[in-house]
């Protein structure tokens, strides 16, 4: 059984010689409803820096695990213990995986 206490990514490839690769990345804290947490973050940024290595990478598929939702929005959990230089800080990281 998969322990869901923790975010996790999990990346996968669908190959296709003739047409490329399609890289898959799925948010895997459905616990939480895949919310996006400093933990969540650095692994999205991680997740997209590593398909953008792929020379034959076609697409990417961004979704989330659990049938309740794709991504539950901002850890408000985390986000109210944030002072202004963390919150700032939480806002440069969810840009960071915008731009990853």
């Amino acid at each position: 059984m998969t322990n869901h206490s923790e975010p996790k990514i999990r990346l996968d490839f669908e190959e296709d010689k003739a047409q490329g690769a399609v890289a898959r990345i799925t948010l895997d804290y459905p616990s939480r409803l895949n919310v996006l947490n400093t933990k969540m973050t650095s692994l999205l940024v991680e997740a997209f820096e590593n398909v953008s290595l792929r020379e034959d990478l076609r697409a990417v598929v961004l979704t989330g695990s659990g049938g309740r939702a794709f991504i539950g929005g901002a850890d408000i959990k985390e986000f109210a213990g944030l002072d202004p230089s963390g919150a700032e800080a939480f806002i440069t990281r969810i840009h960071e995986v915008c731009q990853a």
